[in-house]
């Protein structure tokens, strides 16, 4: 069930939580078809999907962590052909979030 509750979350644009819509599931897999532009509302569309593919819910609100981000980089360094990034670079990664904790807007600023 990891894959099928991750992507009906994907789906579940409105967050209801125990069913999606016969709009939301066309729009998903709409998305999903690599004949669909990467552009326009359809990008919006995608990065949207992705969010709540990858997010959690933490407290009230949905955010990614910093292993649901290394998870989405090495599935898309997969689908590009390329191998997973190195341990080496998740290391640097980690030393730069050592909590571990998601990045919200004011800790994504202090990294800036």
């Amino acid at each position: 069930p990891g894959d099928a509750s991750r992507y009906f979350a994907a789906f579940d644009r409105h967050r209801h939580g125990s069913w999606i819509s016969s709009d939301d599931f066309l729009l998903g897999v709409a998305a999903m078809d690599t004949s669909t532009p990467h552009a326009g509302v359809w990008l919006q569309f995608r990065c949207g999907y992705l969010f709540r593919y990858y997010a959690t819910r933490v407290g009230s609100s949905h955010k990614i962590t910093f292993e649901a981000l290394a998870d989405m980089m090495r599935e898309e360094a997969r689908a590009a052909g390329s191998t997973a990034p190195k341990r080496a670079g998740h290391e640097e990664a980690l030393r730069a979030n050592p909590s571990q904790q998601p990045l919200t807007q004011e800790r994504s600023e202090e990294h800036t």
